[in-house]
């Protein structure tokens, strides 16, 4: 197996270089057709959860697919049905996954920490268990909700402190991630 180096014009500077420039190689990420990557934009929930499922080589499952605002001919549906089926995402309490709204990185947290009880047996057993309560205070900037799944990637070796809990999630900063958890999973070897 030969992988041809791809990296884009515009991430010489990025502290996530190596990252994006990893994930490229792989092909789990893409850039713009003027050959740039926009690190610093944001990413949205679609696009995450696209480059997740496809990074797992999940396969899609149209039945799975009941949020009001995901249509089945989208170029995302796919995705989004693969990790609904097996667990890894939920909407929003009105029905909806808002595909289109940008990705933060307490939510990025939650589905990557779903990803990894289904990826790894270290992710599965975290599931279950709970931090104590001076691990849980250490999330206090997180919601409620997303104090568990940030303790339980920063468990396996994966940071949630790359941007604040609340931030939206810029595409460098979501390759840093996805990179850290296939390579923490040891579905990529670094």
């Amino acid at each position: 197996l030969t992988l041809k180096l791809r990296t884009f014009s515009d991430v010489a500077d990025s502290p996530y270089r190596r990252e994006i420039d990893t994930l490229a190689v792989y092909d789990l990420l893409a850039g713009y057709e003027d050959g740039t990557f926009c690190p610093e934009q944001t990413i949205t929930r679609a696009e995450f959860c696209s480059i997740l499922s496809n990074a797992l080589g999940l396969s899609a499952n149209s039945s799975a697919l009941t949020f009001s605002d995901v249509e089945t001919d989208t170029w995302y549906a796919d995705s989004i049905s693969a990790l609904v089926s097996r667990g890894m995402i939920a909407g929003f309490d009105d029905g909806t996954f808002r595909p289109d709204a940008t990705i933060t990185t307490q939510q990025a947290a939650a589905i990557l920490a779903s990803a990894s009880a289904w990826v790894c047996m270290d992710g599965y057993e975290l599931a279950s268990d709970s931090p104590d309560i001076e691990s849980w205070l250490r999330y206090e900037y997180f919601s409620d909700w997303a104090r568990n799944p940030a303790w339980r990637l920063d468990e396996l070796g994966v940071s949630t402190s790359i941007m604040g809990p609340k931030e939206n999630l810029t595409r460098e900063a979501a390759a840093a991630m996805l990179c850290s958890f296939l390579e923490q999973t040891h579905l990529l070897w670094n």
